[in-house]
């Protein structure tokens, strides 16, 4: 397990990207390859992209590949969410999650390979903090002030272990069984108050936050994968299936809600409590990958298909929050639900030689955003999303004492327009403070910039 703690050590990572399908890539070739590799995988990190592939290879005995130090920045731009023409924004500056995997052929078989790996298959960290203050509009000296203070986590680990059996010389079949760890956490917080500019006094405010976090441990995810190697072409085929059989979550909520509408009038309501964990879901997903050989050059095409997921709840709680210590007891529901559409992610790539030692290699790739839209979170969920993503990359693979050194850039940005509920500080007033959002037009922007120095090593006797 050393290899594990030191690839642990080395995984403290901050990215910014939401949970996406095709998020991020692992290993030196397949980051500038930007995926494109579920054909033509040639190392250990093919018990992730095709398990079915690690027994093609060359590899024999024992090989050890870790996969790091891949510096990122990130930028996530919203738009009119406060209004026209008003902006939010969070910049992150860290690492991009690694892989590390050790490979070898049990009884020194050469047609049967296994694996071993851990990878962070999702880190996700967004941030908005926002405060505006101004006059009201048409009032002789009220004052209006409002902050936003929003985050949202996420994180999953996967662990698995992976089998290869080469049928034939043009043949291989792999499985890989996943065991996965998620937790996700979000916190919104909204305060909106009107002051009498002349006294100092508040004449009505309303804050409001909500909080929930949720763990599932010990998740299960199968990966089938065949490899086909028929000459100088080479064909891939994946299924993933949605996890399963979980072994442990548990899930939390704090709810806080104060109005006032004068100095003499106010509501309050508010619970903290332990909830279960309705459900959480995964899709089923389905990959194809092609490479061929186009004179000196060789070009990979991959795609994954992921299944829709129908709206369901995550969690789904109904409390007293003063236990029935009050002459009016008063329940309060919390309902947090989600979904997710159908994507296909498409890569493309092009690897061509410059010396025996040295490839160029260029890749592009699409990371849609699956997240369903719920009606009843739309507020968090515009602020906790980033919109689909296309990335291209480019750099130069040199293979050293048997190792593969990875130079290159990646780039990758996004935008979207949405129609949806948004606080409009600039219209606001104390006969509109607690009416419904109205609809407008928000826009989100994202931009990435990743620097790829990854060392792959591998050890072979």
């Amino acid at each position: 397990m050393l290899f594990l703690w030191t690839f642990l050590s080395f995984n403290m990572c901050v990215a910014q990207v939401d949970a996406h399908y095709w998020t991020n890539q692992y290993g030196g070739r397949a980051l500038l390859l930007n995926g494109a590799v579920i054909a033509s995988t040639d190392d250990e990190t093919a018990v992730f992209y095709n398990p079915g592939a690690m027994a093609m290879g060359e590899e024999d005995d024992f090989s050890l590949s870790l996969s790091f130090i891949t510096p990122s920045f990130a930028s996530l731009k919203t738009r009119n969410y406060f209004g026209q023409g008003r902006s939010i924004k969070d910049t992150e500056l860290g690492f991009a999650p690694g892989l590390a995997a050790v490979g070898f052929n049990p009884f020194k078989y050469d047609d049967f390979r296994v694996a071993i790996t851990s990878f962070t298959r999702f880190k996700s960290n967004i941030s908005f903090r926002y405060r505006t203050l101004f006059s009201v509009k048409d009032t002789e000296n009220q004052i209006y002030e409002a902050n936003l203070d929003f985050s949202r986590r996420l994180s999953e680990r996967w662990v698995g272990i992976g089998a290869s059996w080469r049928i034939f010389d043009v043949l291989g079949i792999g499985i890989t069984q996943f065991v996965t760890f998620h937790s996700e956490s979000t916190d919104f917080g909204l305060r909106q108050e009107i002051f009498d500019g002349t006294t100092n006094g508040l004449l009505a405010g309303w804050r409001s936050r909500t909080k929930y976090s949720f763990n599932t441990n010990g998740r299960m995810v199968t990966k089938f994968g065949l490899s086909l190697n028929l000459g100088e072409v080479k064909f891939g085929l994946t299924l993933t299936t949605p996890s399963y059989k979980e072994l442990w979550g548990k899930a939390s909520y704090e709810l806080d809600e104060l109005k006032i509408f004068s100095p003499d009038s106010l509501t309050l309501a508010t619970n903290l409590d332990d909830a279960e964990l309705v459900d959480y879901r995964t899709p089923l997903s389905v990959g194809f990958g092609l490479d061929i050989p186009i004179g000196k050059s060789r070009i990979s095409f991959s795609m994954e298909y992921f299944a829709a997921i129908p709206s369901y709840t995550l969690i789904n709680d109904v409390d007293d929050p003063l236990n029935g210590l009050s002459e009016n007891p008063s329940e309060t529901t919390f309902d947090i639900s989600t979904g997710n559409r159908e994507v296909v992610n498409i890569a493309v790539g092009c690897q061509t030689p410059i010396s025996q030692k040295s490839t160029l290699i260029w890749g592009f790739r699409t990371d849609f955003n699956q997240r369903q839209q719920q009606q009843e979170n739309v507020a968090l969920q515009i602020l906790s999303s980033t919109p689909s993503i296309a990335h291209i990359s480019m750099g130069n693979v040199l293979e050293i004492w048997n190792s593969k050194f990875s130079l290159g850039l990646d780039y990758g940005f996004g935008f979207n327009n949405s129609t949806s509920p948004r606080v409009d500080v600039g219209a606001v007033n104390i006969e509109n403070l607690f009416d419904d959002p109205n609809v407008g037009k928000v826009s989100s922007r994202f931009q990435s910039l990743v620097v790829i120095i990854a060392y792959d090593f591998s050890y072979r006797k």
